[in-house]
Parts: structure tokens; sequence; C-alpha cells
């Protein structure tokens, strides 16, 4: 689940890679492009939001699933107060900030960067301290495999911009 989360929020710019392909089919087909462009934006923008919360500390229900449950210590928020302020009010209601930030111009990569980099240490802590290698043999695979994914990701998105 945490895994299939984590890629999720590639989607918007998967969007982008493979969309410029298709520039001429683009102007018959404007409007559906625009709402698959928009559902990719808000499915990568969402899943940010909800690995904020797993990486967050504290249950706020009793079926929430975060990362400590797992032993993993560093559970301060990855996103910081004012674009996770923007995710909840563009998300979460129907408010006139939210409306406000339809317009916004928004860098997606501002809110997936911080989830990779700490979705890295969350696996480095699983390989590390959590999974046993011997009893744990194929999930620490999918684990080192995911991790270089990240790798990937974090370096197409930038380790120390901003």
């Amino acid at each position: 689940m945490f895994m299939e989360e984590v890629e999720q929020t590639t989607a918007f710019w998967l969007w982008h890679k493979y969309v410029s392909k298709h520039q001429q089919e683009k102007v018959e087909w404007n409007y559906h492009f625009k709402m698959f462009m928009v559902s990719s934006f808000h499915s990568s923008l969402l899943s940010a939001r909800k690995l904020n919360d797993f990486f967050t500390a504290g249950n706020k229900y009793p079926d929430d699933i975060k990362a400590d449950r797992y032993g993993f210590k560093k559970m301060t928020p990855p996103l910081n107060g004012t674009a996770l302020r923007e995710l909840s009010k563009y998300f979460a209601h129907m408010t006139l900030l939210g409306a406000d930030l339809r317009f916004k111009d928004w860098n997606i990569d501002d809110f997936t960067r911080p989830i990779y980099l700490r979705a890295y240490e969350f696996c480095d802590h699983l390989e590390r301290n959590f999974l046993n290698p011997k009893m744990d043999a194929e999930i620490l695979k999918q684990v080192v495999s995911f991790k270089r994914g990240l790798l990937s990701h974090i370096k197409r998105v930038g380790i120390n911009q901003k």
C-alpha cells in the first residue's frame, strides 16, 4: 500500500512526459486532455497528502496506518505548514481559498520532493532496522528495488531545491 501510494505521486509527471508526444491529438481532444491532466495532477497531490499523514505522528482514527507502526522514528510532517494548508484547502473542502488555489501556479515537485526523501528514509529504516533478512527476504528485495526507484525520483525532482 505504501509503495503504491508513493508511485501514484508520479502520475502528473508521467502525464507530462507522455502528453508531449501527442500534440496533434491535443487540439482535437483538448477538453479530454485537460480533464486527464487535472485528474493526474489531483492524484499526485492527493497521494502526497496521504503520505504526509502516513509520516506524521498521532492517530486521528483507530484504523490509521502510520510509519511508526514499523518502528520509524522520524514522524514530523515532511510537508511544511503552507504546503499542507494549501493541499487541505484545495482538496478537502469547497472553500474560497481552495477555489483561488485552482489558478495557482503549482509546482508538483514542491510536494513530491519531501515525500520522496522521507519515503527513502523509511525504506532505508525497513531495510536496516525492521525487516529480518532471513524471514523477510522477499519483502526486503522489494524494498531494496523500490528504494532504487525512489532514487531516480529524487534525482529528477532535485534534493536541495527549496
